[in-house]
């Protein structure tokens, strides 16, 4: 009893009590935003968990046992590792989203003025031809350049920012959905999107300088599907992320189960 069972059964409660600690430190490090120092907060309980199985090993009949206990100690201080990385990476793709949805307000809002200051001057231009009586037939040819142009300059900048705007919803739905399904369908409405806006800013460029409009629609567009910024990547990362923590914490139950099981029969043997 002195030398053998006590020992054995001190060391198995030890053994229980850090795995507990250790294998419930899983979900704290996945919604953690130092997950490395709560990792590093184990240290203890590894020591304990650590300092029993090798207290186990060192009892013949308990050593066959505790080769499995430190088998399955390894691959929960891998997980643990792994978990620990995965939160990691979570957190920086989090970071990046956000700055992608910062940035992408800023290039709308820039877009938005661009087209708003066209828009007025064709406003301006339209109201200026309309006020101007030249009789019958300089009326009827400045109707004609009316149509021509200032009232093509005010359907097509009226329609990108109208699309603008669209674009807009349909970018931030993608950075922050929570349904993986729902980023194709946002992806093909972003391309038409873009396609109609394109079209408007080639009919635009007939009748005015759009070297800006062209710039800030650029700058917008770096933040769709393949370009430098593409919020649907950055979504679909975190998503991934996401999915992955979930089949982690899923091993780790596993392996806590494991662990205790194995406990379990060497407290009864």
């Amino acid at each position: 009893l002195a030398t053998r069972t006590v020992p054995l059964l001190q060391a198995t409660q030890r053994l229980a009590q850090a795995e507990t600690e250790i294998a419930g430190t899983a979900p704290s490090v996945l919604s953690s935003h130092a997950p490395e120092a709560v990792r590093e907060a184990l240290a203890p309980s590894q020591q304990a968990l650590d300092e029993s199985i090798a207290t186990l090993a060192a009892m013949p009949d308990a050593a066959t046992r505790a080769a499995a206990l430190a088998r399955t100690n390894q691959a929960v201080q891998a997980l643990l590792d792994h978990i620990t990385e995965l939160q990691q990476r979570r957190l920086q793709d989090a970071a990046a989203r956000v700055a992608a949805v910062d940035g992408l307000a800023s290039m709308h809002h820039d877009l938005a003025a661009a087209l708003g200051s066209v828009l007025d001057d064709a406003k301006f231009d339209l109201t200026l031809a309309l006020s101007v009586d030249q009789g019958a037939s300089s009326t009827a040819v400045s109707l004609a350049h009316v149509r021509d142009n200032q009232l093509e300059t005010l359907i097509s900048a009226g329609a990108m920012r109208a699309d603008a705007n669209l674009l807009m919803g349909l970018l931030t739905s993608a950075a922050t959905t929570p349904d993986r399904a729902a980023l194709a369908p946002l992806a093909d409405q972003v391309t038409a999107a873009r396609e109609r806006m394109a079209k408007a800013l080639q009919a635009l460029g007939h009748h005015r300088d759009t070297a800006l409009i062209q710039a800030k629609f650029d700058a917008l567009c770096a933040y769709t599907m393949g370009a430098a910024h593409d919020v649907f990547a950055l979504r679909a990362r975190e998503l991934d992320a996401a999915d992955e923590a979930r089949a982690a914490l899923a091993e780790n139950q596993r392996l806590s189960r494991q662990v205790a099981t194995a406990v379990q029969a060497v407290t009864q043997d």
